[in-house]
Parts: C-alpha cells; structure tokens; sequence
C-alpha cells in the first residue's frame, strides 16, 4: 500500500478492479477532491473505510436496490470528511460514471460512450476524438 508513515489511508485515489468473470470486466475509478463542504459526522464511517470497501465487495456501480453496487457503499455511513468526485471508466459496457459526494450531497451521472466519441485519459487531462 502507498501511503505516509502514520496513514492508514493508501492516498492513491486510483484503482483498476476486476468486476465478475467476463473478459475485459474492469473498472477503473479515481477520485478528486471537492471544495466547500462543512458539514461533518463524527459517528458516520471515513472515507479511507468506505472506498476500501467499495473497491473490494461492489458488483454493480448504481443498480437499483442493490446494497453491494459503488454508490450504495460509498454513501451507507457518509460522514462528510472528505467531499471526492469519483469516476469510474466501466470497460464492460464503455461508460464512464460519475459520483458527486458529500455529506448530505451526492449526484451520479451516466454518460454511454459510442464508437464516434471516445476519450483518452493522459495524466491530469482528458482528450476525445
């Protein structure tokens, strides 16, 4: 694990995680910090906590009803300690998602690739063509 002597967080903010047994399903997800939010709970669950258990047990990014899916981990226990925009490139349908989250705040967006519209991430900036 990348991380600072004393951290229990990895500070990565990235991932690339294996989703089900089909060839080329992974997700990559990382993460950026969003400013202005105030608002915390103390007796909720950290950040570090609820994105190791995202990455780790989700199935799905956002099904409906579904306990193990990315959103629904990441917002049981929000605490309000870090406000994160996370994306998640889904290899398995071509889709990146989007997770807007603070403490009582969140947002999920869906935007469907096609064949015409591809993007290329490379370090902090996104290309398409």
């Amino acid at each position: 694990m990348q991380t600072q002597i004393g951290y229990v967080h990895s500070m990565a903010d990235f991932y690339v995680v294996e989703v089900g047994e089909k060839t080329n399903a992974r997700v990559a997800i990382t993460e950026t910090t969003i400013g202005g939010f105030n608002r915390y709970n103390p007796d909720s669950i950290p950040e570090f906590d609820r994105i190791r258990r995202a990455v780790q047990h989700f199935t799905s990014i956002n099904d409906e009803g579904d306990a193990t899916s990315f959103v629904s981990i990441m917002r049981k226990g929000e605490s309000g300690d870090y406000a994160n925009t996370w994306l998640l490139a889904d290899y398995r349908d071509d889709s990146i998602w989007e997770l807007e989250e603070g403490l009582e705040f969140y947002n999920v967006t869906r935007k469907a690739l096609s064949a015409a519209r591809r993007y290329r991430w490379d370090g902090d900036r996104c290309h398409t063509r």
